[in-house]
This record gives C-alpha cells, sequence and structure tokens, in this order.
C-alpha cells in the first residue's frame, strides 16, 4: 500500500510539473506576441502609423465650466468623461485586447491628450457656429512613422438659459454665455460613442473616409450620423486589427491615414439640361407628397411664366427621379444633403448627379424624406436643385416654404438665376 501511495504522489507531482510546464510555455507565446505588439518595429515595414508601445495611456481633461463658472452643471463633464472610457473599452473588446489603453491623471505624461471644452472655444476668430464636435490629430515621427503623442479636442453644445440666442452663422460676437450653458447631454446619442470613437481614431493615425455615411470615420457633418452608428465598422476594425498585430491579422486596403490627405474637392457647378421640359417622374412616394411635388411645381411655374418641368409616369425616360424614403433608409449622405430647417438631425432631401465625360447632365435621383409633411416644405428647393442650380442662393433654398398655398415668400433671386440659364 505504501508502494502504490508513493507511486501516486510521483505520479501527481509529474503532472503538476507537466502542468506548469505547459502554463510556461503559453505564457511565454503571449509574451512573445505582446512583444511583437509593443516593439518599435511595429507595422514599420508596412509604413502604416502606430504607437509602439502598450498600454496607450490617455488623459481627460473635460471642463465646461469655462465662462459659465456660476452655473456648472450636474455631473455634466463626468457624463462626458464615461462616453470617452466607453469608447476605449470598445476599441479594446473589438480588437481582442491587440489594443490596451490606460487613463492617467493630468498631472502625468500622456500618449493622448483628450479635452473636453464649451463649443465656442472650438472655433477661431473668423468662424461661425456650425455645430462642430470635435477634432484630433497624431505627432507623427515621419521617419519611422510612430506617433509621438495625440491631442483630442471635443466640442459641448450650448443651450439657452433665457431665450435661445442661436440662429445659424452666429460669430462669437454675438454670443452672450451670461445666457447659455453646455452640456455634453444635448442633442446626444446615448445608443453609441460614435463622436468620442471617431476623433479617438483620428488620434489613432486614422483619416476621413468617403464610400460609407456609416462608417466612423465617414466626416460627421450631419448630426444624424451621430445617431446612426452602434459598432465599430468591419473595414476600421480590420485596419487596427492589422496594425496592432503587425501584418498578422486584418487590413487596412481602402483605409486612408496618416498623412493626411486632402478632402476630394466638390467640383459643384450650375448646369442646363439640353431640351425642355424637364421631364420628372414620382416613385414610392405617397399621395400627400405627390400632390405637394404637383403644388411647388405649379408656383415655381407661376412664377418664372415658363412651364420648364413635366411630371411623367415613365421612370426610365425622365430627367429626373423623385423618390420618397424614411429618414432612417441606408442613404449615403454627402455634402450635398438637404437638411430640415428646424434640424440637422433628419435630412430632407438627398440629390445625386449623373453627369457624361463632357460633364453633360444626364440624370439626377433626389429623395425625398419625411414625405408626410402635410404642407411639405423641401419642394420648392429640391425643384432649383432639378432645373440646374446646385448653391444655395436663394430664398427657397435657404427657408422651407410650404405649398398649401400659392401665396408666399417667392424667391426672385433664383427664379432670375434659372431664366438666365436658359435665357428665359
Amino acid at each position: 500500500m505504501k508502494t502504490k501511495k508513493i507511486h501516486f504522489i510521483i505520479g501527481f507531482i509529474f503532472i503538476l510539473i507537466i502542468l506548469f510546464l505547459f502554463l510556461f510555455l503559453i505564457g511565454l507565446m503571449n509574451n512573445s506576441k505582446n512583444e511583437s505588439v509593443t516593439s518599435e518595429n511595429l507595422s514599420n515595414g508596412s509604413g502604416l502609423v502606430h504607437f509602439n508601445h502598450m498600454p496607450i495611456t490617455y488623459s481627460l481633461d473635460i471642463n465646461t465650466s469655462y465662462g459659465i463658472s456660476s452655473r456648472p452643471i450636474s455631473n455634466n463633464d463626468e457624463y462626458e468623461r464615461e462616453r470617452i472610457r466607453w469608447a476605449f473599452e470598445l476599441l479594446e473588446n473589438a480588437t481582442d485586447n491587440l489594443l490596451q489603453f490606460k487613463e492617467v491623471g493630468l498631472n502625468n505624461t500622456a500618449d493622448i491628450y483628450i479635452y473636453g471644452v464649451p463649443e465656442f472655444s472650438c472655433y477661431d476668430e473668423n468662424e461661425t457656429y456650425s455645430g462642430k464636435e470635435g477634432f484630433a490629430g497624431p505627432n507623427v515621427d515621419n521617419e519611422t512613422n510612430q506617433i509621438n503623442n495625440s491631442t483630442v479636442v471635443y466640442c459641448a453644445p450650448y443651450y439657452a438659459l433665457v431665450s435661445d440666442p442661436y440662429i445659424s452663422g452666429l460669430t462669437l460676437e454675438d454670443i452672450d454665455l451670461k445666457n447659455i450653458g453646455f452640456s455634453w447631454k444635448k442633442d446626444e446619442c446615448d445608443v453609441f460613442p460614435m463622436v468620442e470613437l471617431h476623433e479617438i481614431l483620428h488620434a489613432l493615425g486614422f483619416d476621413h473616409t468617403y464610400s460609407d455615411s456609416e462608417d466612423l470615420m465617414y466626416p460627421i457633418d450631419f448630426k444624424i450620423q451621430s445617431c446612426q452608428g452602434n459598432k465599430l465598422d468591419k473595414k476600421t476594425l480590420s485596419c487596427l486589427k492589422n496594425i496592432y498585430s503587425n501584418g498578422n491579422e486584418g487590413t487596412c486596403d481602402g483605409i486612408r491615414l496618416y498623412p493626411w490627405e486632402e478632402e476630394p474637392a466638390s467640383e459643384i457647378e450650375d448646369f442646363t439640361w439640353e431640351s425642355l421640359p424637364i421631364k420628372y417622374s414620382v416613385s414610392n412616394c405617397n399621395n400627400t407628397q405627390k400632390l405637394n411635388l404637383e403644388r411647388a411645381e405649379g408656383i415655381f411655374e407661376s412664377n418664372l411664366n415658363y412651364n420648364l418641368f413635366n411630371l411623367t409616369k415613365e421612370v426610365n425616360q425622365s430627367n429626373v427621379v423623385f423618390t420618397c424614403m424614411s429618414p432612417l433608409s441606408d442613404v449615403n449622405l454627402n455634402l450635398e444633403t438637404d437638411f430640415w430647417t428646424t434640424t440637422n438631425y433628419f435630412p430632407a432631401a438627398q440629390p445625386y448627379y449623373y453627369f457624361d465625360e463632357n460633364k453633360s447632365i444626364e440624370k439626377i435621383e433626389i429623395i425625398l424624406f419625411g414625405q408626410n409633411r402635410k404642407c411639405g416644405g423641401i419642394e420648392l428647393h429640391e425643384l432649383l436643385h432639378a432645373a440646374g442650380l446646385r448653391y444655395h442662393e436663394g430664398d427657397w433654398m435657404y427657408y422651407e416654404r410650404e405649398v398649401c398655398s400659392p401665396n408666399g415668400l417667392i424667391d426672385i433671386q433664383s427664379l432670375d438665376l434659372i431664366r438666365g440659364l436658359y435665357g428665359l
């Protein structure tokens, strides 16, 4: 019995030794993987911009009391801090901890310095308020493509304490700080930290992309985009894994990285159709929207004194196709997206222009949103686009014009431009 007991003890010790060696080897493999990720040669061969160590540290200086210190909002800045921490956690989890972040105090040196300031602090002297939500960028060693450090600035939107002073185009001199406050929760989307992730990715070296308005790195020109996203898009995630696995995972194909490229030029010019009238058709619209388009055509042509448009049922033979959709539909928004005057959360219309190789207009598709408005408001605007005007110069381009009544604001400027284009 004693011999069997001794054999059992020896066998048990042997198993423990084997288990220890196995765990030791696993540890070596993990350490080796971590060393490859944190080495100074990380992704250097492929030329991709990167931090050369883990964890990447960040500090949070979120302070909206500047200028309104006598009226701080309870837990306001902590709300934004938590959203930023949430964004970092999402990046860690989505990359299987290839990316690791650590928050440090304001007195410590950080890899990413993050500031949260009142919105007016985000503009130059000559700029006007346009809803800037943040900006960011890396400081890169151009020889090694390593990021030395990065800066991120988030801009807290303001709200009126007395009466709303906001009119699009206000300058800093027009704003009375005594009558406004700043809140991160104002007009915020709680389901996903879209803006926070967007700016952090800039800090990691990611540039804007323009292929899909739902990509994290599509320029956030419109508030609706801040509310559309609810996950990291696959292309961005794949590139992050590629960079921080030394190329062992993922790919950065189709991703724009530092150094920043110039924003794509927008060749917006007025145009004319070769022949008149302009044939237009209506698709997927309810009776209210169809009626509003016809009313808008009547107002337009009665003031122009010319029958410029002709409604047709033949979609394939029309110059312009109006299609009605939901505001939450999968539509690629761009710089020509038209929004309702009262909000930049929901688009009113999205025109797409198609030109041939000689830059002659071939076809226009105009998507109309919110088609249940009783008296419309965007139809005259879009008819001017369909007629050849692309700049927003006249009253019908700046303000909503309901079409239930023919009497109302007349856009003399745009009508004169149309007459000039077609020699009317």
